[in-house]
Parts: structure tokens; sequence; C-alpha cells
């Protein structure tokens, strides 16, 4: 069993909605330490759910194939979110939401803000919503609402 120096998760106030009888793999708090002048001080929350995203970003920001659609011809946006997808963990409610949710979340954080680092736009051919890096093109149709 791990103990509490080895959760060192970073924290945003957000909690991980679960599967998990008892709902425990949220939020993960520790008890009270000792701060540096001998007061008492409260461990910040973790939250467990910024961590599944930021790893599933990272898997994402480390694959150099998908990274070259990107920059080329663009990848499809189910292609992203079915690959940041497998990398939530099974047990989370709402993972297929998460997961769609996400891709734009990685897309800034790698490659900066949208329609400016990077765009969506219609496949002429299959109709889909695509994603590029860089700004939109001539022939780049953006998706209909």
């Amino acid at each position: 069993m791990a103990d509490a120096r080895q959760l060192a998760l970073p924290t945003n106030g957000r909690t991980a909605q679960s599967s998990i009888p008892g709902g425990q793999a949220g939020r993960i708090t520790q008890p009270l330490q000792a701060a540096a002048d001998g007061e008492a001080s409260e461990v910040p929350e973790l939250d467990a759910l910024d961590t599944y995203e930021q790893r599933a970003i990272a898997a994402l920001q480390s694959d150099a194939g998908l990274l070259a659609k990107l920059r080329g011809d663009g990848v499809a946006w189910g292609m992203l979110k079915r690959f940041l997808y497998d990398r939530l963990p099974d047990a989370l409610d709402n993972r297929d939401d998460l997961a769609y949710n996400l891709v734009r979340k990685a897309l800034n954080t790698i490659l900066g803000e949208q329609n400016i680092a990077w765009h969506t736009f219609r496949h002429p051919e299959r109709n889909t919503t695509y994603v590029k890096e860089g700004k939109a093109e001539q022939g780049d149709r953006s998706p209909s609402s």
C-alpha cells in the first residue's frame, strides 16, 4: 500500500467521479502536517482527475506519429478522443465525455491557442471534424455546429 508521500498529485479543486464503491477515487486528502514553524497546516486536496488528464496529455505529446499527422494533413477529432479515452482509467464515470472535452485542452497545452496554433476543419471526403496545426487554410471548411 502506498503511503501519503508517494501520492504527490497536483491540485485544482475538481473531483473525479468514479464507479468505485464509496466514490473514493476523486479527492484524496492527507492529515495535518507540522509546518516549519511548528504550526499544524492542512495539506491541500489532491486531484486525481487532473492527474489522469495530465498523464493522457503527456502521452499524446510524446506520440510522434499523431503529432506528425497533426502537423501534416490533420487528425480526426474522434481519433484524438479515442487516444485520450484509452489513457483514462476505466472506472471513471463519463469517461467518453471527459475524453471528448480533453481533446481541446490537450491541443491547447501541446500546440497553443485554438485558431492561432491549431484549427478544426471538415474533412472533404469523410465529412468529419479534423484537427490540424496552424491557422485555417483557404481550402479548410470549418465544422458546422
